[in-house]
C-alpha cells in the first residue's frame, strides 16, 4: 500500500436512467463495505513508514543486484591450497550474504506498513444526498458541491426529474491507495445488483458469490518482491533511486478516431485475431520506433495485473507500470501487431528499472465500460486541457463515446521543441494505421531499419538491469 496516494482519488460518475431512492442507494453501498474490505479501510502505521520501507526495499534490491545475492558454485574443480583458501572465503561470503539475504527480507515483511479493516456497522456512511433538479445538466452541477474528500471513500446523490423522480447520477471518490481505473468494473457490477435487490426486497436471497481474501492477493505480491521472485510478472514497482521533480514544459495535441476508422481498426484487428486495442497499441508503438528512428524501442504501460482467481471482482490498486519492447526489425506491420500480442498476452514484460523510471515514452488505454447494468452506466467527461507530463512523450487512448476514440498526445517541449516534429509524429501514426488497415504485410522500414542503438538500453529495461 502506497501512503502518498492515501490522499489521492479515482473517480467515477453513474447515471441511472430511472427512479432511484437515497435509501435503495445506502443500502447498496452498505453491502459494496461489506463485500469490499479496502472501502473500509485506513493506514495503520504512521504516516512516515510507508517511504522509508520503501526506499529501504529499493535499497535491499540495490544491494542484490550489484552483488550481494548469494554466490553459486559452478562445480567441482581440482585446486591447489591457496586456491581451496580462496574458495572456501568465497564460499563464506556466499553463506554470510545468503543469511544476510533472508533476514533483510525477513525484517523488510515484517515491517511493511499494514492497514486497519474497520467493521461494517462502524463505519460512517459517507453520502452527500443532494435535492431533486430538474434535468441531467443540473443535478451533474450539483454535485460539484460535494465536501471535500475524505478517504478511504465518498459519494454524492443527485436524483433529477420535472415533478417527479426520472434518474439519478451517482458520483464516487475513493482513494487511490486502494483503487485504481480498472475497479470501476467490479464497482459498478456489484452496485447494481445490489441497488435492484434492495428494491425488490431480495437483498438476502441471492447474494453475491464470495470473493478471495484481496488481501492475501496483494500481500503475496509484496512478499514476492521482497523475495526477489522474478518467476511471476506481477512484483510491484520498486520507488526510483532518483525522483524527477517539477513540472514539464508541455505540448498537448487532441485528435480524434471517428466512428468509421475505429470501425476499420476493429476490422483489422478481427483479420489478425487479436484484439482492437492490440492493434491500436500496434499502430502507436511502431509510430514511436519510426518516430526516434530505432528498431527496438520500450514503452512504459498501465497494465490490470489482475491475472489470479477472482483479481477481476475486486476493489483495490492491483495497476501497475510495466515495460514492454516493441521490436520491429525485419517485421511487417501484422508482425509487429502479433509480436505485441505474443508480449502482452504472455505478460513478457518487465518491472520499470530502479533508475530513470520516466525516460520511456508512455501509452495508456482508458477505456470505458458503456455496458448498462440494471440502468446504471458510466457518465464519460472526456478530459480537456494540458496533459501532466513525466516522461517525455505520452500517449493517451480514450472514449468520449461507444464508437469514436481519442488520441491525447503530450510531449515535452524540451526534447521536442518544433512544431514540425510534432506534427512528423501524427503523420507517422497515420502511415502506419493506413497500414495496419488496408495492407498489414507492409514491412515497418520499406528500405531497411536503421542501426539499433536502442538495443542496449531496451534489453536493460527488459531485464531490470542497473544501467
Amino acid at each position: 500500500c502506497w501512503g502518498m496516494m492515501w490522499r489521492s482519488r479515482c473517480q467515477w460518475t453513474l447515471h441511472r436512467d430511472r427512479p432511484l431512492t437515497a435509501e435503495a442507494l445506502r443500502t447498496g453501498i452498505r453491502e459494496l463495505l461489506r463485500r469490499h474490505p479496502f472501502l473500509r479501510s485506513a493506514p495503520a502505521d504512521p504516516w512516515n513508514m510507508f517511504g522509508e520501507v520503501q526506499a529501504a526495499l529499493t535499497a535491499f534490491e540495490i544491494w542484490r543486484r550489484s552483488g550481494g545475492v548469494p554466490y553459486r558454485a559452478r562445480g567441482a574443480c581440482a585446486l591447489d591450497a591457496p586456491g581451496l583458501r580462496r574458495h572456501g572465503l568465497r564460499h563464506l561470503a556466499a553463506r554470510v550474504a545468503s543469511i544476510a539475504d533472508r533476514l533483510v527480507a525477513w525484517g523488510l515483511r515484517e515491517s511493511w506498513p499494514r492497514i486497519a479493516v474497520a467493521a461494517v456497522d462502524s463505519v460512517p456512511m459517507r453520502l452527500d444526498v443532494f435535492d431533486r433538479s430538474e434535468n441531467f445538466e443540473d443535478a451533474r452541477k450539483a454535485l460539484w458541491k460535494m465536501r471535500d474528500f475524505k478517504p478511504p471513500m465518498a459519494v454524492g446523490f443527485a436524483p433529477y426529474g420535472d415533478g417527479c423522480d426520472q434518474g439519478a447520477l451517482v458520483h464516487f471518490n475513493i482513494t487511490h491507495m486502494f483503487s485504481d481505473g480498472y475497479t470501476i468494473v467490479p464497482l459498478l457490477a456489484d452496485l447494481a445488483q445490489l441497488v435492484a435487490h434492495a428494491e425488490a426486497g431480495t437483498l438476502g436471497e441471492a447474494p453475491l458469490p464470495a470473493l478471495p481474501s484481496v488481501f492475501e492477493s496483494l500481500e503475496r505480491r509484496v512478499h514476492r518482491t521482497i523475495c526477489g521472485d522474478n518467476s511471476y510478472s506481477d512484483l510491484i514497482t520498486l520507488d526510483p533511486i532518483v525522483k524527477e521533480w517539477g513540472p514539464r514544459d508541455v505540448a498537448t495535441v487532441l485528435a480524434t478516431i471517428p466512428p468509421g476508422l475505429v470501425a476499420a481498426i476493429r476490422r483489422a484487428a478481427d483479420v489478425l485475431s487479436v484484439p482492437s486495442d492490440i492493434i491500436m497499441l500496434a499502430a502507436i508503438g511502431t509510430t514511436i520506433a519510426r518516430f526516434k528512428g530505432e528498431p527496438t524501442v520500450a514503452i512504459a504501460m498501465v497494465v490490470p495485473q489482475r491475472d489470479q482467481p477472482g483479481e477481476s471482482d475486486m476493489v483495490g490498486l492491483f495497476a501497475d507500470i510495466r515495460i514492454l519492447t516493441v521490436r520491429t526489425r525485419g517485421l511487417s506491420f501484422a508482425g509487429a501487431t502479433l509480436q505485441l500480442h505474443h508480449v502482452v498476452k504472455e505478460r513478457l514484460w518487465a518491472q520499470p528499472p530502479i533508475v530513470a523510471q520516466q525516460a520511456f515514452p508512455f501509452v495508456n488505454f482508458e477505456w470505458t465500460d458503456f455496458e448498462s447494468r440494471e440502468g446504471f452506466s458510466q457518465v464519460v467527461y472526456p478530459k480537456q486541457g494540458q496533459e501532466q507530463l513525466s516522461n517525455p512523450l505520452k500517449v493517451a487512448v480514450d472514449q468520449p463515446d461507444k464508437n469514436t476514440w481519442r488520441l491525447r498526445t503530450a510531449f515535452d517541449k524540451s526534447a521536442y521543441p518544433y512544431q514540425h516534429d510534432r506534427q512528423r509524429f501524427f503523420t507517422l501514426l497515420e502511415e502506419c494505421l493506413d497500414a495496419l488497415i488496408g495492407d498489414p504485410l507492409e514491412m515497418v522500414w520499406r528500405a531497411g531499419p536503421p542501426e539499433d542503438r536502442s538495443s542496449d538500453s531496451a534489453t536493460a529495461a527488459a531485464t531490470g538491469a542497473l544501467p
